[in-house]
């Protein structure tokens, strides 16, 4: 008999789009706006995922459980989202839901001022938003950065099963060569950059500072130095941005807004939980 994985690439990614769906009702008066055709959207999307999941051996501990919780109460995302239990999964599925309807306010931002919108998600997992963003916003030009052929292979099918157009997953090499021949324009990475190292990171910011003229970024935040945290952000090296990014000052003003609004919501939907983002919240650069 196989033992089953301990760790999959799948786990993670499919958490943060299943427990998305019942984050967005319950912390709905908090969030961008988000309209019930959207929200209709992702629960297909997420009963294809979890279709063309079954039929394959790719799970971990982790993602096994939360399927075999569906299988044995369809009200189990909800529950886990809504009660108090002694886990962060409340935190995570809100922090899941800032990510997502910051993104989609970001594009819908974006199509309003300029002419065509080119779009990549980087890191996109299981994420809706690229195929959203492709068959809801029509932004033809719609492409996902992915490093897991499991997650490619099973975005797909999904995106296969309910008959969408589907974006293109490209490269990271790909994107300063795709900016400066006009095929790419905007980009958007939650939830990527904080498994990268500072050095890492700011190559990142350089490439994206120079070529892409709209970004939303997450990246992490230590404000308590006391304590070290991996791949975050201190006041010091924070400083690296402006010394080797030029023309700083647009990204510095919308670093302050969005990131306020993201501790604003924290703090009025959970106020309990402050520990999840004490010493290590998100910051959004972006243009």
């Amino acid at each position: 008999m196989l033992r089953k994985k301990v760790q999959s690439p799948v786990d993670i990614p499919l958490s943060c789009s299943l427990f998305l769906e019942p984050a967005l009702w319950r912390f709905k008066p908090f969030m961008a706006k988000t309209s019930k055709e959207t929200k209709d959207f992702l629960h297909q999307w997420n009963a294809a995922v979890l279709d063309v999941t079954k039929n394959k051996d790719v799970l971990g501990t982790v993602g096994q459980r939360i399927v075999n919780g569906i299988d044995r109460s369809p009200n189990f995302l909800k529950k886990c989202v809504s009660t108090s239990l002694t886990c962060d999964m409340p935190s995570w599925a809100l922090h899941y839901a800032i990510r997502f309807t910051e993104s989609l306010r970001f594009l819908s931002q974006k199509q309003q001022n300029i002419d065509s919108v080119k779009f990549v998600d980087y890191g996109s997992g299981l994420s809706p938003v690229a195929i959203i963003a492709k068959n809801e916003y029509n932004i033809s030009d719609s492409y996902c950065i992915e490093t897991s052929p499991q997650i490619i292979e099973l975005y797909l099918s999904a995106a296969d099963k309910m008959g969408l157009k589907k974006p293109e997953f490209i490269e990271w090499s790909d994107v300063a060569n795709m900016a400066q021949s006009n095929k790419l324009n905007t980009i958007i990475g939650m939830g990527v950059f904080p498994y990268m190292s500072i050095e890492e990171q700011l190559k990142h910011f350089q490439i994206i500072y120079k070529n892409i003229p709209n970004f939303l970024i997450e990246i992490k935040y230590n404000s308590n130095l006391t304590k070290q945290k991996e791949n975050c952000f201190t006041l010091e090296n924070l400083q690296k941005i402006k010394l080797t990014i030029e023309n700083v000052d647009s990204l510095e003003t919308t670093v302050f807004r969005n990131s306020m609004r993201y501790l604003s919501v924290f703090r009025k939907t959970l106020p309990q939980e402050r520990k999840f983002i004490e010493n290590c919240r998100s910051l959004f650069l972006s243009r």
